[in-house]
């Protein structure tokens, strides 16, 4: 199913002054290998996206998603957003060997561009969840490249379709002939040495069940995998990646300190929904009264008073964070580590 029009048009919007944008570095041989890279002005050791875009893999190009290149980007990040090659002439698995060579590539120009090639991330939409989640669970595609899945600091997918039977679908055609669910879906592919990964899913999405990332969760939690999932209340297989433009309202009010690790990815999608603050809990023990070098992740809401410890907020204009104790009665917990 092609994207409606209105995801399109969040690009009318997209204003990338200030910013750096690199268009069409190659980062292989091929036409379709290339990539998009958008960044602050003056950036330096900033954590890296690779941002893989959806379409059933057959369609879709970086050039769709300057929207999601200027939000991370302004939110404090690397971000490079690729194209692949695409079915039916190119199966499983040339797309995700596409990935593996655009994470080798940015591993080791990313510095060059102001990221920290240790700071790896990959962010994937629809069938680009698909690709990311693949590459970051099986270890074989990075392994080609000369890299290893500790070279990743972290995944997220959003509606991606990690387990179904592609043989009864129009997508069966971005699958070898005669291939089984079993051989390609990243499902039955897990491997304990996967980095973290955060489980994206929308609760109206028309085209990708919530089985698929409650599935996806279970087989990284029996690999011992770190994983959250999380369902986007009201928002739809479009609008769940249609929510990281920066036009929108709720995303407008996200500024740094949102420029770690994934706070900003899911912080996205809860501001709508406590637009006052965020509080998290430091991660170390002993608190080191400095959180933001931990790479915050994500949050999981809080019943009932949370235990007493340093904490940073962020307020409703999403620009100024203060320390605060004893915790407040109520709000959301760190979760977890990414850096």
């Amino acid at each position: 199913m092609r994207s409606p029009q209105a995801l399109s048009n969040l690009n009318r919007a997209v204003l990338t002054a200030g910013l750096q944008l690199h268009r069409d570095l190659r980062y292989g041989p091929a036409p379709r290998q290339t990539l998009d890279l958008y960044a602050p002005a003056k950036a330096k050791d900033l954590p890296v996206i690779l941002f893989i875009h959806g379409g059933s893999w057959d369609h879709g190009d970086k050039s769709e998603y300057r929207f999601v290149g200027e939000s991370f980007a302004r939110a404090g990040y690397l971000v490079a957003v690729i194209n692949y090659h695409l079915a039916p002439e190119h199966r499983y698995p040339v797309y995700i060997r596409d990935a593996a060579l655009a994470l080798a590539w940015l591993r080791e120009h990313a510095a060059q561009y102001g990221g920290d090639p240790q700071r790896l991330f990959v962010v994937g939409h629809s069938a680009g969840a698909f690709n990311a989640v693949e590459l970051t669970v099986h270890g074989q595609w990075l392994e080609e490249v000369g890299l290893t899945l500790a070279a990743l600091a972290g995944v997220v997918g959003i509606a991606g379709p990690y387990v179904y039977d592609f043989r009864d679908y129009p997508t069966r055609t971005a699958f070898p002939e005669g291939a089984d669910p079993e051989t390609v879906m990243p499902v039955y592919h897990v491997r304990p040495d996967a980095p973290p990964h955060l489980l994206l899913a929308a609760e109206q999405d028309q085209m990708i069940p919530l089985e698929s990332a409650l599935e996806m969760e279970k087989a990284l939690q029996a690999g011992g995998v770190p994983v959250r999932r999380r369902v986007l209340p009201r928002l739809n297989h479009y609008t769940s990646v249609a929510a990281l433009a920066l036009p929108l309202p709720f995303w407008a009010t996200l500024a740094p300190p949102f420029s770690n690790s994934w706070m900003s990815v899911y912080a996205l999608w809860r501001l709508p929904h406590d637009p006052i603050s965020f509080p998290f809990r430091c991660p170390a023990s002993p608190c080191c009264s400095d959180c933001r070098p931990h790479g915050l992740l994500f949050s999981e809401p809080a019943t009932g008073p949370q235990p007493p410890g340093v904490y940073w907020r962020l307020d409703r204009a999403g620009r100024s964070g203060v320390w605060q104790r004893p915790a407040p009665a109520a709000g959301h917990l760190r979760a977890g580590r990414g850096s």
